[in-house]
């Protein structure tokens, strides 16, 4: 079965949680970022350049800087990320700071259980019965 999101929108997800996960107003870097959520220090910088031109995140300067969420964790929605990135529309420490890595790879494997559930759950002739309902109901709204 096909990837449901590209490994450019799981990286990205990864960071955006990473981020999310960092206590507000310690900016992290790139590097940091890379290691903690568990992807090549290139595909890090990447994604980062990707979110901070859609507004997901701001960069600060100097040897304090880094990158930081521009709006609030719950205020970003994962379909968002998934649309602009998509297009349409080790030791304790180390495995708990990848944890971002772990919770996106379980979020997409559910979403594609769910598409499975729902591919699963309908039939051409259940979709031929919805496109007859839709234009028995268009007959009687004439002019539309």
């Amino acid at each position: 079965m096909p990837r449901l999101i590209s490994l450019q929108t799981e990286h990205a997800l990864c960071v955006l949680v990473e981020l999310a996960i960092q206590p507000e107003g310690k900016p992290l870097q790139a590097g940091e970022l890379s290691r903690r959520a568990g992807i090549a220090v290139a595909s890090a910088h990447q994604v980062l350049v990707r979110l901070r031109r859609q507004g997901f995140v701001h960069s600060e300067r100097g040897p304090s800087g880094g990158y930081a969420l521009a709006r609030d964790g719950d205020e970003i929605e994962v379909g968002e990320v998934v649309a602009a990135f998509e297009g349409g529309g080790a030791a304790a420490r180390g495995a708990a700071e990848q944890l971002s890595r772990v919770a996106v790879r379980q979020w997409a494997v559910g979403a594609e259980k769910a598409l499975d559930t729902l591919l699963a759950s309908e039939t051409i002739g259940g979709l031929a019965e919805r496109a007859r309902r839709l234009s028995e109901a268009m007959a009687l709204m004439p002019g539309l």
